[in-house]
């Protein structure tokens, strides 16, 4: 993986380098690194605009654009349609390149960088476009920096993967305690205990239920850190219902739910008030 010198990053915004640099180990998802790569690359370079663009299936789609405060009045669509335009008579670059799209009577150079970013899938084709006003010297130099910073996508993914294989370790191993403490367990209702206590305890829960189906509803078998309760409390109708709302939906229910929720919530709302 590519990392700069500091000889390499004379002249450049160092604070801005570093928070580029910083996404090698980005912690959100990648809909978020791609919008803070594509805005921290753009303004490395001071480009009037940027995009993302992604190949499947023999088209290209759009992951993400951005525009400089400085040219707001540039449309999100004008560098990609700029990109397909140019695509159709051209081979697909496997460096960075730049292309130039006009020059005014002042002798300004408006110019087309294409930048192939490296990702850990060798079938992926993912390219990062920049608008910028250049001479070719300045577009030469702007594509050196960028190429630089191109396999920063490959190293926020490495970390990823590396992040959910250290997640599904730990997830295997509390599965594993969890099965020796129930094993311990003689009777039904002690397994049912140790399970919610220790899930509660686990993911600081502030209760963690069981419900059991018998015949057509639902039972409430146990409830962390209750010995004993009354079954015909309101709140453990509240909890059988939410979860026969759950079971009836076949769904895994949030309350509340998100904007974009497909399933009814109804119960599990009330068992929240």
């Amino acid at each position: 993986m590519n990392n700069l010198s500091l000889p390499e990053a004379e002249g450049m915004d160092s604070e801005r380098l570093e928070k580029i640099q910083g996404l090698r180990t980005f912690e959100g998802s990648w809909k978020s690194f791609w919008e803070q790569y594509l805005s921290e690359s753009s303004q490395f370079i001071k480009a009037q605009s940027g995009a993302i663009v992604l190949k499947a299936n023999s088209d290209w789609h759009s992951v993400g654009s951005w525009k400089s405060a400085q040219f707001s009045t540039a449309k999100d669509q004008v560098i990609t349609s700029v990109f397909a335009k140019w695509i159709q008579g051209n081979t697909l670059p496997t460096t960075p390149v730049y292309n130039k799209l006009s020059e005014d009577i002042d002798g300004g150079i408006t110019l087309l960088l294409m930048v192939p970013l490296l990702t850990q899938s060798p079938e992926e084709t993912i390219l990062a476009l920049y608008i910028v006003s250049a001479d070719a010297r300045q577009a030469q130099s702007k594509l050196d920096r960028l190429s630089l910073i191109r396999d920063i996508p490959a190293s926020f993914q490495e970390h990823l993967n590396h992040k959910q294989a250290k997640l599904q370790v730990e997830a295997f191993a509390t599965s594993a305690d969890l099965l020796v403490l129930i094993n311990r367990q003689k009777r039904f209702l002690a397994a049912n205990m140790t399970l919610c206590n220790e899930l509660a305890s686990r993911f600081n829960c502030d209760r963690v239920s069981i419900g059991w189906l018998e015949e057509q509803s639902i039972k409430v078998t146990a409830i962390s850190h209750m010995e004993k309760f009354e079954k015909k409390m309101d709140a453990v109708r509240g909890l059988q219902a939410s979860m026969e709302e759950s079971l009836e939906q076949n769904s895994e229910i949030l309350s509340p739910p998100p904007p974009d929720a497909n399933y009814i919530a109804r119960d599990h709302n009330r068992s929240e008030e």
